[in-house]
């Protein structure tokens, strides 16, 4: 997949979507990999100070930059000015890596690089969504950081036609064939929709829906106007009365109160 963005490409996302004073080229003020970078700025919509950034290796990218990391990095330039080093950008990252010819990994080396490989899962992948996630933050620790997270691609093939799917790393596609393997095999609902079958509305219980609509019971119901508790009836409280009434007193142990009282 050529990823990569000419300078056409560029100035027409600008006239399209640009209208910020911070919307435009802009250049990088330190070298990097003895090349001085160029990127394409636009302001996202809804937002002030965050920006979508293009650059001409790698076209679109996944993150977006804020205004103070830009102006940190970066001063802006006039399209004339962007022109050539963006081009000269373009057309060496076809063959070479950000890091040069001079790259201990060759041509075996990925990084800026315009062509690279991308795998896509196209399809019916909304039922199976959460299984791709959780293999994703199983191996997280392996991944790079535009891996850890799925996302909606569009591309479009050498025939002409258009490919829409989700982007996913290429070394975990032989584990996603053998989860969704056992998942078929063991009939989960989530993975292949066609293993239920929906089941008829079952009829009303008046009973059950009466139970439903019953008010809780709660203990002021048992001392709510009108009710009167076994506790308060008139028969009983002869015998409430024989048990808050004061015990009997003991004549002797009143004298030998007495008698420890004189002595004191």
């Amino acid at each position: 997949m050529d990823r990569g963005m000419p300078f056409s490409g560029a100035v027409e996302r600008l006239l399209r979507e640009g209208g910020n004073p911070m919307d435009g080229f802009w250049q990088s003020k330190r070298d990097m990999f003895g090349k001085v970078m160029f990127l394409l700025a636009v302001t996202k919509p809804g937002q002030r100070s965050l920006f979508s950034v293009c650059r001409p290796n790698t076209g679109l990218s996944f993150f977006e930059m804020d205004a103070e990391e830009l102006r940190g990095k970066y001063k802006q330039v006039e399209a004339e000015q962007a022109k050539e080093g963006w081009t000269e950008l373009y057309d060496l990252a076809l063959h070479s890596c950000m890091h040069g010819v001079d790259c201990a990994r060759g041509p075996a080396c990925p990084v800026g690089r315009r062509i690279t490989g991308c795998t896509v899962l196209s399809g019916s992948v909304v039922p199976i969504w959460g299984t791709l996630e959780k293999l994703l933050e199983r191996h997280e620790g392996s991944l790079s950081k535009s891996d850890r997270s799925m996302r909606a691609v569009r591309a479009e093939l050498e025939n002409g036609k258009r490919l829409v799917g989700i982007r996913y790393p290429v070394h975990l596609i032989p584990e996603v064939s053998l989860l969704l393997e056992t998942a078929q095999g063991l009939g989960d609902i989530f993975v292949n929709p066609r293993a239920y079958h929906k089941e008829p509305v079952s009829p009303i219980n008046p009973k059950a829906v009466q139970k439903m609509l019953r008010p809780k019971t709660t203990l002021r119901d048992f001392f709510s106007k009108g009710k009167e508790t076994t506790l308060f009836r008139s028969e009983n409280l002869t015998q409430i009365s024989s048990f808050t009434s004061p015990p009997p007193t003991n004549p002797s142990l009143n004298s030998l109160n007495c008698v420890l009282s004189n002595g004191a």
